[in-house]
């Protein structure tokens, strides 16, 4: 089996403006024919991310390739081998669909004779070919983020980086605009930001969780998923839960992490093929505490995201 080359290559990638670091040594890849969620609360680093591989702002230190390609000594190759559509894509309202996408193509150096087919084959891949003679300005929201991903991708570029796609959308529109990011992944590299858990399953082969500006955890969904099975957390809740009897419960061989939520509930993360309880059940006996409940729950991709973003382990 021939392997595949990886198109998108990102190594110790930093951004700062001034002391604030806005992405931090960050380092993943995207291999040809993924789509790869980038996944991360707002304010993550995923948009400055985006805009340092698409050469809209250039990175402090480290280095990226598209195609093999450097975004700082190949940035025009580089360019020619993006379609990048923001989280408002930049439209002209007082253009129809079609003059605009006929508009993206000459600037995008498509050749006079290939134009209309160009326009053609996004508008039918996107959905758009009933709304080609509409003025964007009346198109819904819909409708508008499916012309900006026509406009990004209509130079047939290898890599595709689309932030935050499905950001307003119904729920109808949100499913429409899955399939037409599933289609696009047939021969090209797809990159999407979002903060929605449950997008990034629906679409995405990979997964790359990013929080305040790094990289937290990566990998395929698959791979996640495996590790969440091998996971379960123990909920209890302790009347007058403080850091001494926190401190002993992390005492128990197997507690790998204690988390306290709000309620004062805290939860014991443990590997799944042991069994602390009897030992768990034997330190309260010894200390004379109280517990309200205890129950065992298995570890979803959910917990996987708040555990990777989130910052309130003790």
């Amino acid at each position: 089996m021939t392997a595949l080359k990886n198109i998108i290559e990102v190594e110790n990638l930093t951004k700062k403006y001034g002391s604030f670091v806005a992405v931090n040594n960050i380092s993943f890849e995207g291999e040809e024919g993924d789509v790869v969620a980038f996944l991360g609360p707002n304010g993550a680093g995923k948009t400055t991310t985006m805009r340092i591989l698409t050469c809209y702002i250039p990175a402090t230190l480290g280095t990226a390739r598209i195609d093999g390609f450097d975004i700082f000594n190949d940035s025009f190759k580089v360019r020619e081998r993006i379609g990048y559509a923001p989280e408002i894509p930049p439209l002209y309202p007082d253009m129809t669909v079609k003059s605009f996408l006929k508009f993206v193509a000459q600037i995008k150096q498509i050749p006079a004779g290939q134009v209309n087919m160009a326009v053609d084959k996004v508008t039918e891949l996107c959905a758009l070919s009933e709304m080609k003679t509409r003025l964007i300005s009346k198109l819904s929201r819909g409708y508008r983020q499916r012309v900006g991903i026509a406009q990004a991708i209509i130079h047939n570029p290898k890599v595709i980086i689309l932030d935050e796609p499905t950001v307003g959308l119904d729920p109808n529109q949100v499913v429409e605009m899955r399939e037409v990011i599933k289609n696009l992944a047939n021969d090209k590299t797809v990159m999407i930001s979002t903060h929605i858990l449950s997008e990034a399953e629906a679409m995405c082969k990979k997964v790359i969780i990013i929080n305040k500006g790094e990289i937290t955890a990566q990998g395929q969904w698959v791979d996640l998923q495996q590790d969440i099975q091998e996971m379960i957390v123990i909920k209890m809740k302790i009347p007058d839960i403080n850091d001494e009897k926190i401190n002993k419960i992390k005492t128990l061989e197997n507690v790998n992490d204690i988390e306290v939520l709000e309620d004062k509930t805290i939860k014991i993360y443990t590997p799944k093929k042991t069994n602390i309880k009897p030992k768990l059940i034997k330190l309260l006996a010894e200390n004379d505490w109280s517990i309200d409940e205890m129950v065992s729950e298995k570890l979803n991709l959910e917990e996987i995201f708040k555990r990777s973003t989130v910052s309130k382990k003790v």
